[in-house]
């Protein structure tokens, strides 16, 4: 059981996540698709920004968010496709969320569960906050902590769940494959 919730580290109230504009620019958010924000904290900056992209964005955070908001996000992905299969996400944003999870395990749940949750051929964008870089986790206020690990050193903890991944762009990215 994750004893730090890293709940406080959400740190963007009035500005859009810096990863939602890298896609922007380097991929191009596609109007009328669906995206999981996976960790997406307690703000709606992303949401509200996504909004002017035509994109909804299902805000997902077992921390930061509510039992109601969480369990709404998800039924809005189902009531939007209204199908099963339909019911996946066609992008998954998981920003600055896998630096903040202590334990290795928790982490690959995180890529299990957004691989389930993207569609075949939907594509996933991570990022994380490097830290020091040095490699040595810590606690870095109440209830929050930090990995201080470099991106590529994510690299291969995704690459298990999903095979092509990659770096582009200081983000991970990959595609779930059939």
């Amino acid at each position: 059981m994750n004893t730090i919730t890293s709940k406080n580290t959400s740190v963007n109230s009035t500005k859009v996540p810096v990863m939602f504009t890298k896609i922007d620019k380097y991929y191009g958010w596609k109007k009328g698709t669906i995206n999981l924000d996976y960790g997406g904290g307690k703000y709606d900056t992303a949401t509200e920004y996504l909004k002017t992209k035509g994109v909804k964005n299902c805000l997902y955070d077992p921390f930061a968010r509510d039992l109601n908001h969480n369990l709404n996000a998800l039924y809005a992905l189902y009531a939007l496709y209204n199908g099963f299969e339909g019911s996946k996400a066609d992008t998954i944003t998981v920003s600055n969320v896998l630096c903040v999870v202590k334990e290795k395990v928790n982490r690959e749940s995180i890529l299990i569960y957004t691989h389930a949750m993207l569609k075949v051929n939907g594509t996933i964008f991570i990022s994380v906050y490097e830290g020091d870089k040095s490699g040595k986790g810590k606690i870095t206020k109440k209830d929050c902590w930090q990995n201080n690990k470099t991106l590529e050193s994510y690299l291969p903890e995704v690459k298990k769940v999903f095979k092509n991944a990659h770096i582009e762009h200081r983000m991970i990215v990959a595609t779930r494959e059939e």
